[in-house]
């Protein structure tokens, strides 16, 4: 029974690991948590015991999914090292965006027609800017503060998204194809609805900024769990045929 003189650990940050680890591991590692929760709760308060949690719950899903991939790895084909190269190389793309507009002073060295194709939703147009590149590698070495990393609407999408293809693929609703197809379509959904909004809304990049976040922030929220169900949705397929 949870000791009354210590505050809850947060409820979501819990959930998430539950979906996330398997139950062979879970359950340890929440019980570790909660002690090390308990403890930084006695130093530091609740606020900081909160941000420690999150930060422990995050580092212990990357260190399992890393763990797993690396022992499955030699037994995959393909597809599935396809998968893990592609989600990996999105995930990195949108950390450099992150870390670009999270520090952004200007435009200086980009092409003149940059700013209007941020400001109508084309994201990708920074990748082919050399300046894009010199500047977000840069940029990430300042950008440690995990709160630079939470944007709320982004991740209230994250989870919905991650609950409800969990939904869909534990009823098997649809086949494993069409599982993998509709995670990444629900992973890219945000940025296509986002870049046709701004491609008919004439904003300014100042107006249009904030919507940019949100974009970002829900594919970067996305991309590792969507790469690590197709990863074994892929595994579970190749057993059968």
């Amino acid at each position: 029974m949870k000791d009354p003189q210590y505050p809850q650990p947060p409820f979501v940050a819990q959930k998430v690991i539950s979906l996330c680890l398997p139950n062979t591991v879970k359950h340890e590692i929440l019980g570790d948590m909660e002690e090390e929760f308990n403890q930084q709760f006695i130093l530091f308060g609740n606020k900081k015991a909160k941000y420690f949690y999150w930060k422990q719950a995050i580092v212990s899903i990357f260190q399992f999914t890393a763990i797993r991939a690396n022992n499955s790895l030699s037994s995959s084909n393909l597809k599935q090292k396809l998968s893990l190269v592609l989600g990996g190389a999105v995930f990195l793309i949108s950390l450099l965006l992150i870390a670009w507009l999270s520090h952004i002073e200007g435009f200086d060295g980009f092409s003149n027609n940059i700013e209007a194709e941020l400001a109508q939703g084309n994201l990708h147009k920074a990748l082919t800017q050399a300046q894009f590149w010199q500047t977000s590698i840069l940029n990430l070495k300042h950008t440690f503060n995990l709160g630079t990393y939470f944007q709320f609407e982004a991740f209230v999408w994250a989870a919905f998204a991650i609950f409800f293809i969990n939904y869909i693929n534990n009823r098997h609703f649809i086949s494993a194809t069409n599982t993998i197809f509709l995670l990444y379509f629900m992973t890219l959904l945000p940025y296509l609805v986002g870049s046709i909004y701004l491609e008919f809304s004439y904003l300014s990049i100042q107006q249009a900024g904030p919507l940019l976040a949100k974009i970002i922030f829900s594919i970067f929220y996305l991309i590792l769990p969507t790469t690590f169900l197709a990863y074994i949705s892929l595994s579970k397929r190749n057993q059968y045929e």
